[in-house]
């Protein structure tokens, strides 16, 4: 997963000072969910913010992310990050 991420940060590196897609997959009153939303809209993405029971139901998100345990769970560019913290590395 690691490797995983260090790659996906790499070829991100031609996209810096571009606008990437963020998908922020949430549960309702998520503090993390709400935090990486921020992030992502304050260094200028666009940001489409989902949430679970509005957007989506725990089948689907089941199945887009199988091996996820927690929330939010984020998509840049059509890519699966995982959490906040790799989008607050990736956005640094």
């Amino acid at each position: 997963m690691l490797v995983d991420f260090i790659l996906l940060c790499e070829g991100m590196l031609d996209k810096m000072g571009e606008k990437m897609k963020v998908e922020i997959y949430s549960i309702p009153n998520c503090a993390a969910c709400k935090k990486a939303k921020a992030l992502a809209e304050n260094k200028g993405h666009n940001v489409d913010y989902k949430v679970l029971g509005v957007d989506f139901t725990h089948l689907e998100m089941a199945k887009k992310f199988p091996k996820a345990v927690s929330v939010p769970q984020i998509v840049v560019d059509g890519e699966h990050i995982g959490g906040y913290v790799e989008l607050e590395k990736l956005l640094k």
